[in-house]
């Protein structure tokens, strides 16, 4: 018994050794520990003022503001314009420095201009109404635009998003429900919260855990009537592109009404030899610039300035060494010329003789 003792001991603190150094080793090489918190209405965000870091794409350690945003903290004093920039995790730039994305490189361009970024991974335009009744009452920004980017027409048909229609006007609003996913990560939380290791093991296992979780909460109660794992891919969107455009049309309409609206569309795009480029989805360009035409919301599509950047350097504005080069998150080169591309066109927005915003 005292040698089946002195093994478990032994045993035991080896195996803390080991854990210890595989917990340094992903936390200075691969990720931090998660800081993503569960939020009832944007299904999680992250938890103000913490820090993050993912190797997965470029890869900065970036340390978060108050607004659980990638961004520094929004000026108390409004001594400039302030542009809400709302958008999936191209606008949230984790995988390249702050000074470095597009926000910045804005601002950079256009002193006059403080350009609030509250883009976040995984959100999508039926996300956004949602962040601009929760931040605009304090930000009170001049005025607000959305990047809309791959994928942004398929979230607008993910299973978590819901259609009300109002029995008295025959309206119709559209929402969020609470996804599984989210509420099983929440239940993690505290334990992925504190150690990196945990947080990437379960990003490598997270199919085989939210399936094995998402049924063991079902067999105890009712599983809701929604549920975003059932997640669709593009084909899916291509297929139902007019309930898409219906869709978006829904989210725009009452945005467009209630703030200074413009829409950013970054594509996805096939960087070829030659340095020529082709649209990886040109039907959503499509979509986004008639729903825009429609609405009368300025539209600017930043092909143009990607495919001139990609003409000049040769370096495709998507991709980076660590993964795909010409495929994934905008890079360094990418997020300069879409800040580029932003500057021209919000200068161009207003009419020096009448003050009043056009639409290139």
């Amino acid at each position: 018994m005292r040698q089946l003792r002195d093994n478990l001991v032994r045993w035991t603190i080896a195996l803390v050794i080991v854990l210890a150094f595989g917990e340094f080793i992903v936390r200075i090489s691969v990720t931090t520990p998660s800081n993503q918190q569960f939020d009832e209405k944007l299904g999680w965000t992250y938890v103000p003022h913490s820090t993050i870091y993912s190797s997965r794409e470029g890869g900065a350690f970036l340390k978060l503001n108050s607004l659980g945003a990638n961004d520094v903290e929004p000026e108390l004093k409004r001594l400039k314009k302030r542009i809400l920039f709302l958008g999936d995790s191209i606008t949230e730039a984790l995988q390249v420095p702050r000074e470095q994305n597009f926000t910045t490189v804005l601002e950079g361009l256009a002193p006059q201009i403080e350009a609030v970024n509250l883009g976040r991974s995984a959100m999508g335009p039926v996300h956004y109404p949602v962040l601009l009744d929760r931040h605009s009452p304090n930000l009170k920004p001049d005025e607000v635009v959305i990047v809309l980017s791959p994928g942004d027409l398929l979230d607008t048909l993910q299973s978590n998003v819901v259609i009300q229609k109002d029995p008295e006007s025959a309206t119709e609003s559209i929402g969020l429900a609470p996804a599984i996913n989210d509420r099983i990560k929440e239940k993690l939380g505290p334990l992925l919260r504190r150690s990196a290791l945990v947080t990437h093991l379960a990003r490598r296992l997270k199919p085989v855990l939210t399936q094995s979780v998402k049924k063991a909460m079902c067999w105890v109660r009712d599983c809701p009537a929604s549920d975003a794992s059932a997640i669709r891919d593009q084909s899916y969107a291509e297929r139902n592109q007019v309930e898409a455009e219906r869709r978006l049309r829904m989210v725009l309409a009452p945005l467009a009404q209630a703030t200074h609206l413009s829409i950013v569309h970054v594509p996805a795009l096939v960087y070829k030899t030659e340095r020529r480029i082709e649209h990886q989805y040109p039907w959503e360009g499509a979509i986004y610039r008639t729903v825009c035409s429609s609405l009368e919301i300025p539209y600017l599509d930043t092909t143009d300035a990607l495919k001139k950047s990609y003409q000049r350097s040769g370096q495709p504005g998507h991709g980076f060494s660590n993964a795909i080069v010409g495929q994934g998150h905008l890079n360094a080169e990418g997020h300069r010329a879409v800040g580029q591309a932003i500057d021209t066109w919000l200068q161009n927005l207003t009419s020096p003789a009448t003050d009043e915003r056009s639409n290139p």
